[in-house]
C-alpha cells in the first residue's frame, strides 16, 4: 500500500512509484500535495476513484501518469480546472461512463491517453479543438458516434491518433488531411464506411496507417483501389494495414512505387486481380500479408527482387501455375504461406537453400513429384505442412535432420515406404501427421522417444505389426490415430492409451484389447485362422450355389417327370427339412472337396442348393428357397407356396405371383448382402423404407467398411479385403434390382464371382 504519510511531504514535486506491485486504495492525502507536479503510479496494482476535489488539491499538476491499475468509476470533471496539466494518461484501468467534455478546456494538454477502459458516449467535440494536442488515444473502449466533417482543421500539432477499436462509424472525413503533422493514425476495429479519402496522400509525413477491420469501400468508378496510388505521396509511410475490409477491387499498378514501404498487410478484402509486377519495386518490403482474397494468376517472377522479405502470405487465394523459383533468392524469408491456392508442378528443390526458413506451408495444392531431398536440409525449421496435395516417393531418414522442428503435416498425399527410425530424433516435434497416404512396415519404436509429442495422425496407411509400447512414455500426447491399417496384437494399456477411445484403432483387423475399445480381447497359445482362406471358402460356396443355379432349368424337366409320379414325395420332403442338422460351411467345403464341380447337386424334391438361408452365427441351412421350382407342362409361369422367403422374394412375386428363373437371382442378390453384412433382410434396423438393399446400395462404392461384415475385415489384407467385398456387394446391387430385365442372367453372375475370386488371390499374394 501507499503510505499515508507521504501527503505530509509539502514540498514534494515529484512523486514516481512506478512499477512495485502496489496495490489497495491511494490515500487522499496524496491527491491534496499543491506543490504535486508530477504523479507516476503506473503499473500497479492500485485501485479507487479519482477524487472530484483533484483540481484544488494538486494546482500545480503537470503530468498525472496512473496506467496500468485498477481505478475505477467515472474521470471527473473538476479535472479541467487543473490548468497546467500537460500529460492525462488514465489508459488500461477501469474507467467508465462518458469522456466528460470539461477535458477540452485544459489549454495546455499535449497528450491524452485513455485507452483500454470501460468509456462509453460520444467522443466531445471539445477536444477536436484542443490546438496544442500532439497524442490524442482512445483505443479499445466502447465510444460510439462519428468523426466530425471539421476532423483535423483545429489539430495542427497532431501527430498520433489512436481510436482503435471503438464503435464509431460513418466515413472518414476528407478534412483529416489537415492535419497535416499526423505520422500515426490507427483508425481499425470500427464500422467506419464509405471510401478510403485519396486526401490521406496529402499526410506528407505519415509514417503508420492502419484503417483495417471496418467497413471501407473502394471508389465506385474504378475496379482499382485507387487511394493506393494517393499514398505514393507519403514517401516516409512504412507501414500499411488494410485488412478486413470489403474493397472489391485489384491493386493498382502503381503500388510499385511505395519504395520505403516495410508492412502491406491486405488480407481478407476481397481484392481480385493479379499481383502487379511492380510488387518486385517494394525493395525494404519486410512483411507481404495477402491471404484469403480472389487473387488470381501466377505470384510474379519479380518477388525475388525482395530481398528484404521475411515474411509471405498469399495463401487462401485462386493463385495457380508453378512455385517460381525466384523466390529461393529471398534469403531472409522467415515464413512463407502458399496453402489453398492451385499451384501445381513441383517444389522447387532450392527451397532448401533458405536457410532462415522457419515456417513453410504448402498445403492444399496440385501439387505432384517428390519431396525435394534438400527441404530435410532446413535445420531450424519450425512449421512444415505439405498435406492435401499429390506428393509421391519415401521419407528419408534426413527427416532426423529438423531438429528444432515442433510441426510436421504430410497428411493426405501419396508417400510410400517407410516411417524412418530417425523420427525419433525429433526431440521439439508436437504434432505429426501422415494420415490417407501409402505408408507400410511397422511404426517406428523411436517415436517413444519424441518427448513432446502431443498429435499422432498415422491414420489410412497400410502399417503393420505391434503398436509399440514405447508409445507408452509420450506423457503430453493428447491425440492419437492408427485407425484403417493393418495392425496386430495387443493395444498398449499404459500412459495416454488409457484415454483414447475405439475411434483411435477402428479398421484395423487384428488388434486386440479392452472391450471399450471395440476390439476382440487379446488370446494366448490359439492359431487363428486366416480370415484371407475363411473369405476364400465363403466365395467358393457362393460359386456352387451359383453352379447350382446355372444347371437349374435343366433339372425343371427332370422335375416335371419326378411330379407326375407323385406329389407326396414334396410333402415328405418339406415335412423332413424342419428336422434336417445345421451343416456349417466348413464342413460342406470338406465334403465336397473344396466344392469340387463334379460334386455339384441337382435340384432336389424341395430345394435347390440355392434355397440357402443364414442363422445368428452365420451358420448355412438349407431351405425352400426359389420360387421358380414349379412350372407347367405348357411352360408357362404359374404361383407357388413358399416357406420362409420374407426379405428375399422378387418383387413380381409379391405384387403379382409371377415366378421365374430371374426371381432367384434377385434373391441370391439378396443372400450375398446377407452373408457378406451379417444382416438379415427382417432386421429391425429395416423399416421406414429403408431395407437391406438400399442400406448397401447407399454405401456403394465409398462406404463399404460402414456396412461390411467387421470381422472379416479384421484379418490381414485389408485394403484387397475391403476391394473384394466391394465386388461382391455391387454384384448383389445388379443381381437384385427391381426390374427382372436389368436382372444379370445367372451364367453372368457365376462368371463375375469366379473372377472376383481371381482377383482377390492375386491382391492377397502382393502383399
Amino acid at each position: 500500500m501507499v503510505p499515508s504519510e507521504i501527503g505530509n511531504l509539502r514540498n514534494l514535486k515529484i512523486l514516481g512509484l512506478q512499477s512495485n506491485n502496489l496495490a489497495g486504495i491511494v490515500p487522499s492525502t496524496i491527491f491534496n500535495i499543491s506543490t504535486l507536479e508530477g504523479l507516476y503510479l503506473v503499473n500497479n496494482q492500485l485501485s479507487g476513484h479519482l477524487p472530484s476535489s483533484i483540481d484544488s488539491g494538486l494546482p500545480n499538476l503537470e503530468s498525472l501518469y496512473l496506467w496500468g491499475n485498477n481505478f475505477r468509476g467515472t474521470i471527473p470533471k473538476s479535472i479541467s480546472n487543473v490548468s497546467k496539466l500537460q500529460d492525462l494518461q488514465l489508459e488500461d484501468n477501469l474507467f467508465s461512463g462518458s469522456i466528460p467534455s470539461e477535458i477540452g478546456d485544459l489549454p495546455n494538454l499535449v497528450q491524452l491517453s485513455l485507452d483500454n477502459n470501460s468509456l462509453t458516449g460520444f467522443i466531445p467535440s471539445t477536444i477536436f479543438n484542443m490546438s496544442k494536442l500532439y497524442s490524442f488515444s482512445l483505443g479499445i473502449n466502447s465510444l460510439s458516434g462519428h468523426l466530425p466533417s471539421s476532423f483535423g482543421l483545429r489539430l495542427p500539432n497532431l501527430e498520433r491518433l489512436y481510436l482503435y477499436d471503438n464503435e464509431l462509424d460513418g466515413v472518414i472525413p476528407n478534412s483529416i488531411s489537415n492535419a497535416s503533422q499526423l505520422i500515426l493514425l490507427e483508425l481499425s476495429g470500427n464500422s467506419f464506411s464509405g471510401p478510403v479519402p485519396t486526401t490521406l496522400g496529402e499526410l506528407r509525413n505519415l509514417n503508420y496507417l492502419n484503417i483495417g477491420s471496418n467497413q471501407l469501400t473502394g471508389e465506385p468508378s474504378t475496379q482499382e483501389l485507387t487511394f493506393l496510388s494517393s499514398l505514393t505521396n507519403c514517401q516516409n509511410l512504412k507501414t500499411l494495414v488494410l485488412d478486413e475490409n470489403p474493397f472489391d477491387g485489384a491493386l493498382p499498378t502503381s503500388i510499385g512505387n511505395h519504395s520505403g514501404i516495410q508492412f502491406f498487410s491486405a488480407e481478407r478484402c476481397k481484392i481480385k486481380g493479379n499481383i502487379p509486377q511492380g510488387i518486385g519495386n517494394l525493395s525494404n518490403l519486410r512483411i507481404l500479408r495477402l491471404e484469403d482474397n480472389q487473387l488470381t494468376g501466377s505470384i510474379p517472377i519479380e518477388i525475388g527482387k525482395l530481398r528484404k522479405l521475411q515474411v509471405f502470405y498469399p495463401d487462401a487465394n485462386r493463385l495457380q501455375g508453378y512455385i517460381p523459383s525466384e523466390i529461393c533468392n529471398l534469403r531472409k524469408l522467415g515464413e512463407l504461406y502458399l496453402s489453398d491456392n492451385n499451384f501445381n508442378g513441383s517444389i522447387p528443390a532450392c527451397m532448401g537453400d533458405i536457410t532462415s526458413l522457419r515456417v513453410l506451408y504448402l498445403s492444399s495444392n496440385n501439387l505432384t513429384s517428390t519431396i525435394p531431398s534438400s527441404l530435410w536440409n532446413l535445420r531450424d525449421i519450425v512449421e512444415l505442412n505439405l498435406s492435401n496435395n499429390s506428393l509421391v516417393g519415401h521419407l528419408p531418414l534426413d527427416i532426423g535432420n529438423l531438429r528444432a522442428v515442433t510441426h510436421i503435416d504430410l497428411a493426405s498425399n501419396e508417400l510410400s515406404g517407410e516411417i524412418p527410425s530417425s523420427i525419433g530424433n525429433l526431440q521439439t516435434l508436437s504434432n505429426f501427421s501422415i494420415a490417407h497416404n501409402k505408408l507400410e512396415g511397422r511404426i517406428p519404436e523411436s517415436f517413444g522417444n519424441v518427448i513432446n509429442l502431443e498429435i499422432l495422425n498415422l491414420s489410412s496407411n497400410n502399417l503393420s505389426g505391434a503398436i509399440p509400447k514405447s508409445l507408452e512414455k509420450l506423457r503430453y500426447l493428447k491425440y492419437f490415430n492408427v485407425s484403417f491399417n493393418r495392425l496386430d496384437g495387443e493395444i498398449p494399456t499404459g500412459g495416454a492409451f488409457a484415454n483414447f477411445s475405439a475411434e483411435s484403432f477402428i479398421g484395423n483387423g487384428q488388434l486386440c484389447g479392452a472391450p471399450r475399445l471395440q476390439v476382440p480381447p487379446c488370446k494366448t497359445g490359439t492359431i487363428r485362422k486366416s480370415k484371407t482362406t475363411k473369405l476364400v471358402i465363403l466365395i467358393c460356396i457362393l460359386l456352387a450355389i451359383a453352379s447350382a443355379m446355372v444347371v437349374l432349368p435343366l433339372t425343371i424337366l427332370w422335375f416335371r417327370s419326378k411330379k407326375r409320379k407323385g406329389n407326396s414325395l414334396d410333402r415328405e420332403d418339406a415335412s423332413i427339412l424342419a428336422t434336417w442338422r445345421r451343416i456349417p460351411y466348413e464342413e460342406l467345403y470338406r465334403a465336397t472337396n473344396g466344392f469340387d464341380e463334379s460334386n455339384l447337386l441337382g435340384t432336389g424334391g424341395f430345394g435347390s442348393p440355392s434355397n440357402v438361408l443364414l442363422d445368428e452365427d452365420m451358420v448355412a441351412h438349407v431351405c425352400d428357397f426359389g420360387i421358380a421350382k414349379l412350372l407347367r407342362e405348357e411352360d408357362s409361369l404359374t404361383q407357388t407356396h413358399t416357406l420362409a422367403t420374407i426379405g428375399y422374394m422378387a418383387p413380381e412375386y409379391g405384387s403379382e405371383g409371377i415366378v421365374s428363373i430371374r426371381g432367384d437371382v434377385y434373391s441370391f442378390g439378396i443372400l450375398l448382402m446377407e452373408t457378406f453384412t451379417r444382416k438379415k433382410p427382417t432386421d429391425n434396423m429395416f423399416e421406414g423404407g429403408m431395407s437391406l438393399k438400399c442400406w448397401v446400395k447407399e454405401a456403394l462404392p465409398n462406404s463399404i467398411a460402414e456396412v461390411a461384415d467387421t470381422n472379416l475385415l479384421r484379418g490381414e489384407n485389408f485394403t484387397a479385403t475391403k476391394d473384394c467385398i466391394s465386388s461382391i456387394l455391387e454384384l448383389a446391387v445388379d443381381c437384385s434390382a427391381d426390374s427382372p430385365e436389368r436382372r444379370l442372367d445367372i451364367t453372368n453372375v457365376l462368371t463375375t464371382l469366379a473372377n472376383i475370386r481371381t482377383r482377390f488371390q492375386k491382391n492377397v499374394a502382393r502383399t
